[in-house]
């Protein structure tokens, strides 16, 4: 899935591979593979981008948000970068219905080229908070995991709050969200219907309804909380994946359009992302402009 929406992208904008500098993929699990294979070489070799550097990155649900910021800072004006996130979960031993808590899981891919001279969308605002004290809740008690207990996240958030209590989750949490606001308010973006949607993960009802819903949704015209719903959360892909359904279902976008993406991940990570569409239709090419 990975390589085709790669290929996709690439056609669709017409780039030239050669321009193609930085290139990285994203992902939460092995899907099954494992070994020392890295994926981001596969889609360097069939893509043709021989002068990318690629990177497999690994930094949780938020690796496509870190991976763009990162982007932003490896290729110059004369350059391009793809950044690709995939995830299929069916037939490994991750469960999708059972193996998380409060949180279901659908299969995507995501593939984004980033140019600093051109684009359907220009990235204003990207901003990235780490919580570190959380990154227990995914590692399980000990660093050797019990290979039955591997994919058990569910049991990992379960013993991590026995020992820390519910509430340090959604206390800290809660900061670095305070923190976020702040900025973005800082920097004139958090007015109440100032963007035409935004994208919050596509999380459970319980962590939406107690973070990132009171904090963000009225920021925005509408969300993309029904297609969150319906699609399950896709690891990396969430925010990307979200603006391009609202794209896709929306004829025209003309004037100063901005989506806001918030992402969160494991680690613990929050990004709070501005997108300005500059333009759009419905054979749009794919490429998103990043500021310097």
């Amino acid at each position: 899935m990975a390589l085709k929406v790669s290929t996709q992208v690439i056609n669709l904008s017409g780039t030239d591979v050669k321009k193609i500098k930085f290139l990285t993929f994203s992902s939460i699990h092995d899907n099954g593979i494992g070994g020392f294979w890295t994926p981001a070489s596969l889609i360097q070799k069939e893509t043709g981008a021989r002068n990318a550097i690629a990177l497999s990155l690994t930094q949780g649900c938020n690796s496509l948000a870190y991976a763009v910021l990162t982007a932003s800072k490896m290729i110059s004006a004369q350059e391009e970068a793809l950044v690709v996130s995939s995830e299929k979960f069916s037939g490994t031993e991750f469960n999708r219905w059972s193996s998380d808590a409060g949180v279901l899981y659908g299969d995507a891919a995501v593939a984004v080229l980033l140019s600093k001279i051109k684009g359907i969308a220009c990235i204003r605002y990207l901003d990235a908070i780490s919580v570190p004290e959380l990154e227990g809740m995914h590692r399980g008690e000990n660093f050797q995991t019990e290979l039955s207990e591997r994919w058990n996240i569910a049991n990992h958030k379960y013993k991590w709050m026995e020992r820390n209590g519910r509430n340090m989750f959604f206390d800290l949490m809660k900061n670095a969200i305070s923190i976020a606001l702040k900025r973005l308010k800082h920097a004139g973006y958090a007015e109440p219907h100032s963007h035409s949607i935004v994208v919050m993960p596509f999380v459970g009802k319980s962590i939406l309804e107690n973070l990132y819903e009171p904090s963000f949704a009225f920021l925005g015209y509408q969300t993309m909380r029904s297609f969150g719903m319906n699609t399950g959360h896709t690891g990396p892909g969430d925010q990307f994946l979200g603006l391009e359904r609202f794209l896709s279902t929306t004829s025209e976008v003309s004037g100063r359009k901005t989506a806001l993406l918030i992402g969160a991940g494991a680690g613990f990570t929050l990004t709070v992302m501005v997108i300005e569409i500059s333009k759009y239709n419905s054979q749009h090419n794919g490429l998103v402009n990043i500021i310097h």
